[in-house]
């Protein structure tokens, strides 16, 4: 397990120096660099369909008794490169699209970004505060004015 962590983490580190290689401007060419972005778009996207794929195997390992919830540590790792790599790159898209371009795939990884951000969030900032007493509140008087059914309702 640790080998193939390591291996992932050492591809995506080499695929973000290629990433970089890709934006050197070839004659200061709009096109070229539009293409180039997407491209880096795509790839940034394959990549945490790959990281994913990798976390799901880990999950089922770990599920399994087959390795210790401490690999979670690695692919946190990966995911936290991930993270900051598209965030670079998320700035720079925002910029390209304020002068009125538009980048294919984008909506996906901005997507995916926010899952991840998700994944790192912990469950006191997203079950808490104001906005969880809210909801509460509201589930309550729902209940009390009939508008929930019992779960033993469910089944039926």
């Amino acid at each position: 397990m640790d080998n193939q962590l390591t291996q992932l983490f050492e591809n995506y580190l080499h695929f973000n120096q290629e990433q970089a290689k890709l934006w050197r401007p070839q004659n200061g060419n709009a096109k070229y660099l539009l293409r180039n972005l997407e491209e880096i778009v795509a790839q940034d996207i394959f990549w945490f369909g790959r990281i994913s794929r990798f976390e799901e195997e880990i999950q089922g390992k770990v599920f399994l008794g087959e390795a210790g919830p401490e690999v979670f540590e690695g692919l946190r790792a990966i995911f936290t490169v991930w993270a900051e790599t598209v965030d670079s790159l998320l700035d720079i898209i925002e910029r390209v699209e304020s002068a009125g371009h538009s980048i294919k795939g984008v909506d996906d990884l901005r997507r995916h970004r926010r899952e991840v951000q998700s994944m790192f969030t912990p469950d006191s900032i997203f079950f808490g505060g104001e906005k969880l007493d809210r909801m509460a509140t509201q589930a309550l008087a729902e209940n009390q004015d009939g508008g929930t059914i019992s779960i033993e309702d469910l089944g039926q």
